[in-house]
């Protein structure tokens, strides 16, 4: 039986572990204890993980100063979640702290029996410690970290702060590094471990010798400068300790973490790797049977039908052009892609790439990222539904702003008269998402999620673990709320000057068909032409565009573009 998993914290290794072990990350309060129980009863996980922990910011001197934070976090919460999940027979896992030793031991390690011999330098170690005491009375997992080591940037990722430190040390110390750490957790999870683990990898590193492998690996550029122990001292509150923690009660289990100098080598590459900036693909998802639209649809695709003077899939795709997006998946029915392939080509007329994929059968939205999984690879990607138009002034350059961001999730919010019928989403005065509701009788904004959404990498795996609702589909709306958990779900408001067609019923796509009528005779331009946007992006040259043109004959759209040539 798969678990139900659920990670208290939502701090760097709390969402670490959430991605790659696909647990839930709950903002709630453990310090709120009706609340904490309330929840628990409700969810009735199998796995708790407490990943919530004040190290303070930048560093551990900032708990000197705030103990009473630090107490209620490190202590306080940590021994709530203790006893409320034994009570309910939920398995517990602690992230503690291996910060309770000086030295080596003569060369064999401190093990997990061996009492503490320096908790008078830091407040932050007596708090963990503290922790750890009464939690091991309980039948739960007690894990030990030291300097978590990531593959990817983050500013709590050691890495980074040793890259932000103008000298550092050259004293080794006991480390582990974070993939490694959690392909363990997820082994002891599965064992139902208890007590206390040092989870960290065999061997010692010093941060000098980190910052020369930097060099050597990722940036030969960088020039690591070394500090002595004596000089640390003096710029910080809390003496620091180093030491080494044996790791033989971990082996004995058959968990093997490799050594530490090969396991931050890997790390190093995959951080280089990862400093790549990727890039964004799309995806079309025009799928569906459109029954709302029969008996037009029986024998067509919707997004084949035209909306005036050009097929709906166009404006998707102009959206997709207009974010700068060249790779592109469109997804449909096994009936309508070859038609899709026969208006569309393999895009190098217009400078893209076109992929094809088939959905035999609707599952819901995030259907996409599974079908379209290998197309993304390791990129991120837009979603875009087949059957949405939009239109406004400088949306190129909201579009393109969003394809930059690297980490989360983005959507678009348009104020609609009847936020009823759509996903309502609820924001404050900086974007930041505070909630979403699918049809709330009772919407906290008027603001409807459009069809259109940014995510980076990981909502392939996200997708993977959605459980269908009562509808018998996986909901997007699923995939907004776990980024909302974990702080990283952005919306951008298309306001006044936007406008928004769902062209899911005849009145809608009229609508649509007089509206971008109007504007274009007005204006002299036409929406959505995508070989001007190819154009007007450089994605192919006047040559091609002649080309274009000639194959268009005398139809009005072919005119406009014979124009664009003879102005350019």
């Amino acid at each position: 039986m798969a678990e139900k998993g659920i990670i208290f914290g939502k701090g760097f290794l709390g969402k670490r572990l959430a991605d790659e072990l696909h647990y839930r990350i709950t903002s709630l309060n453990p310090l709120d204890l009706n609340a904490l129980r309330d929840f628990l009863d409700f969810e009735k996980p199998t796995v708790v993980i407490n990943a919530i922990g004040k190290a303070g910011r930048p560093n551990i001197d900032w708990c000197e100063s705030h103990k009473e934070e630090t107490t209620l976090s490190n202590v306080s919460a940590a021994i709530n979640l203790g006893i409320e999940c034994t009570k309910r027979g939920i398995y517990f896992v602690h992230l503690g702290s291996g910060c309770l030793y000086a030295g080596d031991n003569n060369g064999k390690g401190y093990t997990e029996e061996d009492d503490p011999n320096c908790l008078g330098n830091q407040f932050y170690q007596r708090t963990k410690y503290v922790a750890e005491q009464i939690l091991r009375e309980f039948p739960c997992l007690i894990l030990r970290i030291r300097f978590p080591i990531d593959d990817r940037p983050h500013e709590r990722n050691i890495i980074d702060k040793l890259l932000a430190y103008p000298a550092v040390i050259d004293i080794p110390n006991s480390m582990g590094t974070v993939p490694h750490m959690i392909e363990a957790i997820e082994k002891l999870i599965q064992k139902r471990a208890k007590g206390i683990y040092h989870l960290v990898n065999p061997g010692m590193i010093s941060p000098l010798e980190i910052l020369k492998m930097y060099q050597s690996i990722v940036n030969p550029s960088f020039v690591p400068k070394e500090m002595t122990l004596t000089e640390l001292d003096r710029v910080t509150i809390g003496k620091r300790t180093n030491c080494m923690l044996n790791t033989d009660k971990l082996n004995f289990l058959g968990i093997h973490l490799p050594e530490i100098h090969e396991a931050v080598k890997e790390c190093l590459l995959r951080y280089k790797e990862s400093l790549r900036e990727k890039k964004v693909k799309g995806i079309i998802l025009a799928g569906g049977k459109a029954t709302r639209l029969y008996p037009a649809t029986q024998a067509v695709s919707k997004q084949l039908i035209p909306v005036y003077d050009k097929p709906m899939i166009y404006y998707p795709l102009s959206i997709l052009m207009l974010s700068g997006i060249r790779d592109i998946l469109i997804i449909s029915t096994p009936q309508d892609l070859e038609k899709f392939k026969k208006l569309l080509g393999d895009g190098s007329r217009i400078g893209v790439k076109f992929s094809y994929a088939e959905q035999d059968y609707p599952r819901g939205l995030p259907d996409a990222f599974r079908i379209g999984k290998d197309f993304i690879g390791e990129d991120n990607v837009c979603l875009v539904l087949g059957d949405n138009i939009f239109y406004g002034q400088g949306i190129e350059e909201i579009l393109i702003e969003v394809t930059k961001k690297q980490r989360g999730a983005t959507i678009f919010g348009h104020e609609v008269t009847d936020p009823q019928r759509y996903g309502v989403v609820e924001f404050d005065k900086n974007g930041k998402v505070l909630s979403i509701e699918e049809k709330p009788q009772n919407p906290k904004s008027r603001y409807a999620v459009i069809g259109l959404y940014f995510f980076d990498n990981r909502v392939i795996k996200m997708a993977e673990n959605l459980q269908p609702s009562n509808r018998g589909e996986t909901e997007i709306t699923d995939l907004f709320k776990a980024y909302l958990e974990t702080g990283e779900l952005e919306v951008k408001t298309l306001g006044r000057g936007f406008s928004w067609f769902d062209t899911g019923t005849f009145d809608s796509m009229s609508e649509a068909s007089e509206f971008v009528k109007l504007i274009q005779k007005r204006q002299g331009q036409p929406i959505a032409c995508i070989e001007e946007i190819a154009y007007k992006k450089s994605f192919i040259g006047k040559e091609q565009l002649k080309e274009i043109v000639s194959s268009l004959g005398k139809s009005g759209y072919g005119e406009h573009l014979s124009r664009l040539l003879e102005e350019s």
